[in-house]
Order: structure tokens, then sequence, then C-alpha cells
């Protein structure tokens, strides 16, 4: 119970700053529009009515799902986590009964539940009538969402030995546009740079999700090897985390309370 009304403190506190969140819908809006716009000239001077596989109509479908998803993965988390421990406030929350990452867990839902929402509504639509899929896909999207949290909490973790957090921002920035393939598949890169990447987890919560929608009804084997690798990941980065904060709070000096 006291998280769900953390999720809800969350969901009231996203509300409030209703500008902040039009404004990013309006950045990544444009962000999406421009690449739109340079598929559609790659297939109109190519000539083809395929690229790698893609339609331009599944190419299209493709980039409008991975800037949702760019809009619910933020690194919020990972900031929120690193202002507790550099302010101290943190020393407040370990006096509490609760556990900081389903805290934190709790709080991003809420922040994300509007856009997480809309996600939902548009995997049972694609993947309508396919009622396994369905199950299997927002199965996969929902543990895509706690892997990325856990991904932000364990670089939150960093705060504890690192005195400046901002220069992760660009670096993780980076590597989500590029593994997580937000300018275009991952497939249609190289054979080895992609099966070096489709396992990786930025790539799993991110193109490897919006191909299981693509791909799903011809191929659910695909689906359920990335939804069993999601949740192998998530165990592995969930003990790694608690290794990490276990190991952050003993060098740590409380303050605050």
């Amino acid at each position: 119970m006291k998280y769900c009304d953390n999720l809800l403190l969350g969901l009231h506190n996203s509300l409030i700053y209703r500008a902040n969140f039009v404004i990013s819908l309006l950045a990544r809006l444009l962000q999406v529009g421009l690449s739109l716009l340079m598929w559609r000239a790659l297939y109109s001077e190519s000539g083809q009515s395929m690229i790698h596989g893609y339609s331009q109509t599944s190419m299209m479908l493709y980039l409008m799902l991975t800037g949702l998803l760019s809009l619910i993965f933020t690194f919020e988390p990972l900031f929120r986590l690193a202002r507790l421990i550099k302010s101290g406030k943190i020393s407040t929350l370990l006096l509490r009964p609760i556990n900081l990452n389903l805290e934190s867990l709790s709080n991003f839902l809420g922040a994300k539940l509007i856009l997480l929402g809309l996600l939902a509504l548009l995997l049972v639509c694609l993947t309508w009538g396919h009622w396994f899929l369905m199950v299997l896909i927002l199965t996969y999207a929902f543990i895509s969402v706690v892997v990325w949290q856990q991904i932000m909490f364990l670089f939150g973790t960093l705060a504890f030995w690192l005195v400046q957090m901002w220069p992760l921002r660009p670096l993780l920035t980076a590597l989500y546009l590029f593994s997580g393939g937000l300018l275009f598949p991952l497939d249609v890169l190289p054979v080895w740079a992609y099966q070096g990447l489709r396992f990786s987890p930025l790539a799993l919560v991110s193109s490897d999700l919006v191909q299981s929608v693509l791909r799903g009804v011809h191929d659910p084997q695909l689906v359920l090897l990335y939804l069993v690798m999601t949740f192998l990941w998530l165990l592995g980065l969930a003990g790694l985390e608690r290794l990490l904060f276990q190991s952050g709070l003993q060098q740590f000096e409380g303050v605050g309370v």
C-alpha cells in the first residue's frame, strides 16, 4: 500500500509540472518527425519499397514506437537517487521500513503512468486478435520498464563515489540513442554489430521490443526469446545494484536526518 501511495504521488507530481511534460513531448515529436522525413526521403530516392526488410509503413511505425518509448525511458530515477545521496536525504529514507529500489520504481511508474497507459493501448491495438502474443508483448513491455528503472537506479548508486553525476547524462544519451535503436532498427547494422548489440539491455527494452511488435505475429519464438533475455537481465541488474548499494552505504556518512 505504501508503494501505491508513492505511485500516486509520482503521478500527482507529473501532473503539476505539465509544462515540462509538454516541452519534452514537443522536443521528442520534433526528433521523431525529422527521422520520419529522413527515412521517407531515403525510400523515395532509392526507389525501393523495402529497405533491410522494412517497408516504409513498418519503418514509420518503428520510429514512432521507439519515440514513445524514449519519452518513458528517461533518466529521472538516476538523478533522483543521486540527489538523495548528495543531499543526505537518503538517511531519512533508510530509517523507514521501505525498500528504496521499490520506492524508486513506484515513483517512476507513477510519473510515467499516462504514457504507459498510451503505450499499453497502442500495443493492444497492434496485437488485437492475437491474444497470446498480446499477453507476451504486454508482459515484455512491463518488464522492460522495470529493467530501465533498474539500470538507472544502478547508475544512481555511483553517486556514492562520484562527485559530479551530470557527465553521465550525455554518455547515457548517446548509448541509448545508438544501442536502443532510436534512429534506425539495429538489424540494419552490419551482422557483427547487430549480433553484439541485440541482447544488450538497452536494445532489449527498446529496439527489440518494437521489433517484437512488428514481427511477433510471424515469429512468436522471437518474442519469447527477448522476454526471457530481458528477465535474465533484470535478475542480473538487481543483484549488481544490491551489491553496489550495500558497498556504497558502507562509505556513506549520513546527513540531513
